[in-house]
């Protein structure tokens, strides 16, 4: 009889932590219709609007950059091997003023950035 209760509390436990586990909302969320909520990834969205190049497929790359004294954006490192979309992102960004305003005491950032094949 000992070893029944144990047994149900142990499946009890189990069920319960996997569905906590499986109830996450973040996951839910296309990337591909999330809007950036960071007013600084919005102002990095706004910059990098109407590129004049085509791709064949959709490129997911990550852009590294921190902020200078004078809050302007200066571009480390992007994460694609395509020469294109690297100049475009360095092109656009590098030393562009932002008006947001961040209170991360560290001063650089990771930002994803699709491009989107032509269509």
């Amino acid at each position: 009889m000992k070893s029944l209760k144990i047994l149900a509390l142990l499946l009890a436990v189990l069920v319960s932590s996997n569905i906590e586990a499986s109830t996450d909302k973040t996951s839910r969320k296309t990337v591909k219709n999330a809007e950036p909520s960071n007013p600084i990834s919005k102002e990095v969205v706004s910059h990098l609007k109407k590129p004049q190049f085509y791709l064949e497929e959709d490129v997911l790359v990550f852009v590294k950059f921190t902020l200078n004294d004078k809050n302007e954006m200066v571009v480390l490192s992007v994460d694609s091997e395509n020469q294109i979309i690297d100049s475009f992102i360095k092109n656009r960004l590098n030393y562009k003023k932002l008006n947001a305003r961040s209170n991360k005491r560290t001063k650089n950032f990771v930002i994803p950035v699709r491009v989107n094949a032509a269509r």
